[in-house]
């Protein structure tokens, strides 16, 4: 889930990346640590309709679960900055992103104003990235 708000994370279209094992396993893993932190039920589908775009309204609940992981993930700080450099190169950890794309859509939905609400970045970024993306996630 290593960036499904980023990061949590979620590529198809006019290139073919995908995250590789490692990154799905430690972003599963990051879930659960956020489930649990949430008080969420342990067998959640929410990991996956993330990174899927499957019915998310980036409601509260699904917000704080986005920034949770993306915490985890390093991608934002405690003080609701995004590390761009950091979400760029969590995806181009699997060599099947193209790097452009990858780029594109990271600045043109992670360069936020500091003044926003946290929770207004989490969900104008992640939901900018899903519309964006010119790429699958799994």
């Amino acid at each position: 889930m290593q960036l499904l708000s980023c990061f949590l994370i979620v590529f198809l279209s006019s290139c073919l990346g995908k995250l590789d094992q490692k990154q799905m396993q430690s972003t599963i893993e990051q879930a659960k640590a956020c489930y649990k932190e949430l008080g969420m039920a342990e067998d959640s589908d929410l990991v996956m309709r993330a990174i899927q775009n499957v019915d998310l309204d980036f409601s509260d609940q699904e917000v704080d679960f986005i920034r949770c992981v993306q915490l985890k993930q390093g991608v934002l700080d405690a003080e609701g900055n995004y590390h761009t450099q950091k979400i760029k190169d969590f995806f181009l950890q699997s060599k099947t992103f193209n790097e452009e794309n990858v780029n594109e859509v990271v600045d043109a939905c992670f360069d936020l104003p500091e003044e926003m609400p946290v929770k207004e970045k989490v969900r104008k970024s992640y939901s900018c990235l899903l519309t964006k993306k010119k790429f699958d996630f799994v």
